[in-house]
């Protein structure tokens, strides 16, 4: 029995075939394409879906940093999810995508069993117009990867959004609604693509 079922563009971008336990190959996807090697923000994720599918991982994501140590290049690479310190609630990892026997980028992150806790949330919600209400943007002449997100700009622009159109902010903030193109739901891969 085959499935109809599509797999997602950025689904198929991150997706990881395990070498050996915690050791992971992967492929570079056209579709995310930048203007040098692939968008980071889909390496990010594809760095974390290979912590998220370790069989030895505990919890969720609540912490990830990614250093961009060399260019990723178009084509086939390796990822290594190792995880350093299980603790009762969390756990800590360390990651390495290499190519060509060469680290490329380093990682660590922090997963977390949750627990009801007290929690409060300062930031107000910021009084905007509904997605729907907001233009898209030209993307004439952008990165590929741009075309896999929905993008309506209230303030501020993507560095690649801002060399195809004007862009006036007069300070770092960026204010817009975004989500990937076709919908997908946001878990944490999107998130954390998005978040670049």
């Amino acid at each position: 029995m085959h499935s109809n079922k599509q797999v997602h563009p950025f689904d198929k971008a991150t997706q990881l075939n395990e070498e050996t336990s915690g050791i992971y190959n992967g492929h570079t996807s056209e579709k995310y394409a930048n203007m040098i090697g692939p968008f980071g923000g889909v390496i990010a994720s594809t760095l974390l879906r290979a912590v998220l599918e370790h069989p030895e991982r505990l919890g969720e994501p609540a912490s990830l940093t990614i250093n961009y140590a060399a260019p990723v290049a178009d084509g086939d690479f390796n990822i290594k999810a190792t995880p350093t310190r299980t603790n009762r609630s969390t756990q800590h990892w360390y990651i390495v995508l290499s190519q060509n026997a060469k680290t490329v980028i380093t990682g660590t992150a922090v997963t977390a069993q949750r627990r009801d806790t007290w929690s409060t949330t300062e930031i107000a919600f910021p009084n905007v117009p509904a997605a729907e209400k907001v233009a898209l943007p030209s993307i004439e002449g952008a990165p590929p990867w741009l075309q896999n997100y929905d993008i309506r700009i209230i303030k501020g622009a993507p560095l690649a959004l801002s060399q195809t159109q004007s862009n006036n902010a007069h300070d770092s903030t960026t204010l817009q609604w975004i989500q990937d193109n076709p919908k997908r739901n946001l878990d944490f891969l999107s998130l954390t693509s998005i978040c670049d």
